[in-house]
């Protein structure tokens, strides 16, 4: 039975990531209603992830479990600093982190993001 979505019970509770949400793609073009599960919508979160790689003073290459999407969903940071990324100290490729100059041994990196 059709119903307005006014018309529909509200959900009291916290929504599980496996609830699904029903969507139109292309408004403007071909209209398809098309479903999408909370964790695509908000994306899954990770935090304080230690990149794997060797800090050793040389090594300039590091790799993190997940790709970040979006890439601008990266906050690195070493030592407790933030990492600017696009070039300035870091540059992303898919999950792979590369830095302008190497972490010093003994340095501390953690990544925040989606994906």
């Amino acid at each position: 039975m059709d119903k307005r979505i006014t018309e529909l019970t509200e959900l009291s509770t916290t929504p599980d990531t496996t609830n699904i949400i029903a969507i139109v793609d292309d408004v403007a073009g071909t209209p398809t209603t098309k479903k999408i599960t909370i964790a695509k919508l908000l994306g899954t979160e990770v935090d304080n992830e230690t990149p794997s790689g060797t800090i050793d003073g040389t090594n300039k290459t590091f790799t993190l479990a997940n790709t970040p999407s979006p890439a601008t969903s990266l906050k690195l940071f070493l030592n407790g600093m933030f990492m600017t990324p696009a070039g300035e100290d870091y540059t992303l490729t898919g999950n792979s982190i590369v830095f302008i100059n190497a972490p010093t041994s003994g340095s501390v990196m953690r990544a925040f993001y989606k994906y």
